[in-house]
């Protein structure tokens, strides 16, 4: 499943906590913003991985689906690219 997962963090050193966990499953498109392709298991991990870290009452973590061609009808102006989800590989 592909998703857009996004987050908003309070803290400094919640925040890079986050972004260092969210490498791990995605890839960045902007600073708080990844492209995921990942299974539902692999989802409710990722989940567990950020709830751990986060405030509850201060952070915000959000996860949309994808429609299946979204990303490659995606318009992109200025810098960016679609990710190849090929080198993607959880373990």
């Amino acid at each position: 499943m592909e998703i857009l997962a996004m987050y908003d963090i309070a803290d400094p050193k919640r925040l890079r906590k986050v972004e260092k966990t969210m490498k791990k499953f995605g890839w960045r498109v902007q600073k708080s913003v990844f492209e995921c392709s990942l299974n539902e298991a692999v989802i409710e991990e990722m989940k567990l991985a950020v709830s751990s870290i986060m405030n509850l009452d201060e952070d915000s973590f959000k996860i949309y689906p994808l429609l299946n061609d979204a990303r490659i009808k995606q318009t992109i102006i200025g810098q960016g690219e679609i990710p190849d989800f090929k080198e993607f590989v959880i373990v």
